[in-house]
């Protein structure tokens, strides 16, 4: 059987108002992460565009912004274009997607206290 090289990830059929519900929106590992005391706090990853984000940024609401503070996203300009692929599906890199993508997922499931006493 051929190694699967790309997982197609669903986009939703309107842009998310925010980069943290994004299906595109990675973590980065600590290893790879810049040593620029400027860019310590980009832990996440848009895999859309590969740009790096702050856990801030990616919190921020689009539909709160105006014209004195406006949000512009890394993909803003790319979601109509992402919107014409067949079935909305984007292809993402297998390797990216195991090392970016997963662990950002198992980062949003229920952590369980078992000694709550």
């Amino acid at each position: 059987m051929p190694k699967k090289i790309f997982t197609q990830i669903k986009l939703p059929l309107v842009q998310p108002d925010r980069c943290a519900d994004c299906p595109l929106l990675g973590t980065i590992p600590d290893e790879e992460r810049s040593k620029d005391p400027r860019d310590r706090f980009k832990s996440l990853v848009c895999l859309g565009t590969a740009k790096a984000l702050t856990k801030r940024y990616s919190l921020k609401e689009a539909s709160k912004a105006d014209s004195h503070h406006p949000h512009k996203r890394p993909c803003d300009a790319r979601w109509s274009a992402w919107m014409q692929l067949p079935g909305q599906r984007f292809s993402v890199r297998t390797q990216d997607y195991l090392r970016y993508r997963k662990p950002y997922e198992e980062l949003q499931q229920l952590r369980i206290d078992f000694n709550w006493r």
